[in-house]
């Protein structure tokens, strides 16, 4: 499996650049690396990317929910 299926592979393009960014700093990994490993990648990715948009999410609805309550008073 070459690194451009490996990228090609998924639709999530931050994704892609990830493993773009590991496989052309450390050129081994290009051949150790099996398609389950980069799916493990993807995966942990894309959970880290939702955990930080949550949290994101999280911080701005009770910001806004704290200022509205505020207002009431």
């Amino acid at each position: 499996m070459t690194v451009a299926t490996a990228i090609d592979k998924n639709n999530f393009p931050v994704y892609g650049f990830f493993q773009f960014i590991v496989v052309s700093l450390i050129p081994p990994f290009a051949t150790l690396f099996s398609s389950t490993i980069f799916d493990f990648f993807n995966y942990l990715i894309k959970f880290t990317l939702f955990i930080f948009a949550s949290l994101i999410l999280f911080y701005f609805v009770k910001k806004i929910f704290l200022v509205k309550f505020k207002n009431r008073k």
